[in-house]
C-alpha cells in the first residue's frame, strides 16, 4: 500500500489514507481488483511458504485417475493433447474437473488452499459458497504456536465502511496494494522488504525496521461462524491471472480478456517450439476455465489457478477448448495479433 500510494496515487493528488468513495456519474467503468486469501495472520508467512496447496494437490494427484476422461471419440481434442505432450515431453492426459470432488478434497485437507476474493467500487467479496468450510491447521508442520481452526460460511461481502473502524479507515491504497502484493505472495520477493527500509525512510521520514516490514501481512477482518478472524490477503495471481472469475460474478454481457505475455521470455524459459505451440498456451492459461485439469505441482504458488472451472467444455455441442485453439491458430495464420 505504501508503494502504491507514493508512486501511483500521490502524484495525482490522492493523499495516503484517502477512503474509497462512490464512482462519479460520468465515469462508466468500474474497477475489480482480484486478491487471494492465504490463511490467518498468525500463520503468516509459514503457512504460505510451507503448507498452502501441498496436501491438497498431493491428494489431488494421487486421485486424478478417478476423474472422468474427455470423450475418447473427440479426436481433435486428443490430437491437440498429443501435440502439447510432444513439445513438452509430458505424457499425462487432462481429465475433466469434478467440483464436488474438489470440495471433498478441500474439506479433507482443512481448506489449506488460497481462496479467490475481489474488491469493487462498492465493497469486498470472498465468494466461497456451499456448506460451512472448516479451516484446520492442527498438526501443521513445525509451528511452535498452535493455529486455531475456524468455520466460515460464505459467500462473504463487506462494504468499505464495514472494513473500517473509528480510528482506521479502509483506504484506496490498501485495496490496490493487496491486489498487487507480490512481496507477500513469494518468499523470494518478500526478502526484498529487508532492502527497502532506507527508501521508506527517505520517502516518509519515518524509519521502519526491516524485520518488522517482513512480518507484517496485509490482512482484513472477516466474519466467521463464531465471530471474526484476521485473514491475510495478497496478489490475486495465486488463484487467477485474468480476472475472469471475478468479472463473471457481475454478469456482464461481454468480457474482453487481455492476456499479455513475452514471446522472448517464453522462448528462453520454455524453448522456441513450446513457446510457439498455441495449444500449450491455451491449455496453460485457459484450460481450467473449461474444466480441464491434470497433474499439478503442489509446490507451485500458482497451483490453485487450476481450480477455476467456469464453462461447460461441450457448450453448444462443440469442444470449446478446441474451438479456442483453432481461433488463435486462425489469427496467427492470418497474420493478426494473438
Amino acid at each position: 500500500p505504501l508503494f502504491v500510494s507514493q508512486h501511483f496515487l500521490q502524484p495525482f493528488g490522492i493523499e495516503a489514507g484517502t477512503p474509497l468513495s462512490s464512482i462519479r456519474d460520468d465515469v462508466k467503468t468500474k474497477p475489480i481488483v482480484v486478491a487471494s486469501m492465504i490463511g490467518p495472520t498468525e500463520g503468516y508467512p509459514y503457512l504460505r511458504d510451507t503448507v498452502l496447496n501441498r496436501d491438497f494437490f498431493t491428494d489431488h494427484n494421487e486421485n486424478l485417475t478417478m476423474l472422468e476422461m474427455v470423450d475418447e471419440e473427440d479426436e481433435e481434442f486428443y490430437a491437440l493433447i498429443d501435440e502439447m505432450n510432444r513439445v513438452t515431453g509430458e505424457s499425462d492426459i487432462p481429465r475433466r474437473t469434478d467440483l464436488d470432488f474438489l470440495r471433498q478434497l478441500a474439506d479433507k485437507n482443512g481448506f489449506q488452499i488460497p481462496l479467490p476474493a475481489f474488491f469493487t467500487d462498492t465493497g469486498f467479496a470472498l465468494p466461497l459458497s456451499g456448506s460451512v468450510a472448516t479451516f484446520e491447521y492442527e498438526g501443521v508442520g513445525n509451528q511452535t504456536e498452535p493455529i486455531e481452526s475456524f468455520d466460515f460460511q460464505g459467500p462473504y461481502t463487506a462494504t468499505y465502511d464495514e472494513l473500517s473502524s473509528e480510528n482506521d479507515t479502509f483506504p484506496l491504497e490498501m485495496m490496490l496494494g493487496i491486489g498487487t502484493d507480490l512481496l507477500g505472495l513469494f518468499p523470494s520477493t518478500r526478502n526484498i522488504l529487508s532492502k527497502i527500509s532506507d527508501a521508506v525512510d527517505f520517502l516518509t521520514g519515518e524509519p521502519l525496521n526491516s524485520s518488522d516490514l517482513e512480518s507484517i501481512p496485509l490482512s482484513l477482518p472477516v466474519s466467521t461462524v463464531d465471530g471474526s478472524r484476521d485473514l491475510v490477503f495478497t496478489d490475486g495471481g495465486a488463484n487467477d491471472y485474468t480476472g475472469l472469475p471475478a468479472l463473471l460474478t457481475k454478469k456482464p454481457d461481454k468480457v474482453i480478456v487481455c492476456f499479455v505475455g513475452s514471446p522472448g521470455i517464453a522462448s528462453k524459459s520454455l524453448g522456441l517450439e513450446i513457446a510457439s505451440t498455441i495449444s500449450f498456451h491455451v491449455f496453460k492459461d485457459f484450460g481450467q476455465y473449461f474444466g480441464l485439469i491434470k497433474h499439478v505441482d503442489p509446490d507451485s504458488t500458482e497451483a490453485a489457478q487450476r481450480l477455476s472451472h467456469l464453462f461447460d467444455l461441450y457448450s453448444n455441442n462443440e469442444n470449446q477448448f478446441v474451438k479456442l485453439v483453432k481461433n488463435f491458430e486462425s489469427l496467427r495464420d492470418a497474420g493478426e495479433p494473438l
